[in-house]
């Protein structure tokens, strides 16, 4: 009795030589599919430039996918454009720090710090604005009174309070 193997007796490159033809073929059809339409008589709308996209796109693509990877890579702190106002404990009034004095925050001004400021968070490329309203909670202000008066200066924009940095 002889023992049949049950392996195929043919070689697998008369298999493989067939399948590598017909992919070569299927590949050349591939890189001629941009060209089946320009034969003449078809109508064939010219493209200006080369590529998918106008060179205005090109750069507009361009810039958005920057400013895309600047606001995914920036950590979720450098994302906020922050302003720190500090709020005076024993009178409750609201001070902003600019330019080496400070500038009290009334009724009178508070629309035109927040318009400047959003401007300012618009120019340093989109970022979201926040006030931090910093407080000395050992003190007797902010009370209930400030804090609906500070709701109602900064209703629609971001704030947020928080304690004084303890040295």
């Amino acid at each position: 009795m002889s023992a049949k193997s049950s392996w195929p007796t043919r070689s697998i490159t008369r298999f493989l030589l067939p399948m590598a033809d017909v992919m070569a073929l299927l590949f050349s059809l591939f890189l001629l599919l941009p060209h089946l339409g320009t034969f003449p008589g078809a109508t064939h709308v010219p493209r200006p430039g080369s590529g998918i996209w106008t060179p205005e796109e090109q750069k507009r693509i361009w810039e958005e996918l920057t400013q895309l990877r600047r606001a995914s890579d920036a950590l979720p702190g450098f994302r906020d454009y922050l302003v720190p106002l500090r709020i005076d404990g024993d009178t409750g009034r609201l001070y902003l720090q600019m330019e080496g004095q400070e500038i009290e925050i009334t009724e009178e001004n508070v629309q035109t710090v927040i318009e400047d400021f959003q401007q300012r968070a618009a120019r340093a490329g989109k970022k979201r604005l926040t006030f931090l309203l910093i407080a000395d909670y050992s003190k007797p202000h902010p009370d209930q009174r400030d804090e609906a008066r500070f709701r109602r200066w900064f209703a629609g924009t971001r704030y947020e309070y928080i304690p004084p940095p303890r040295y």
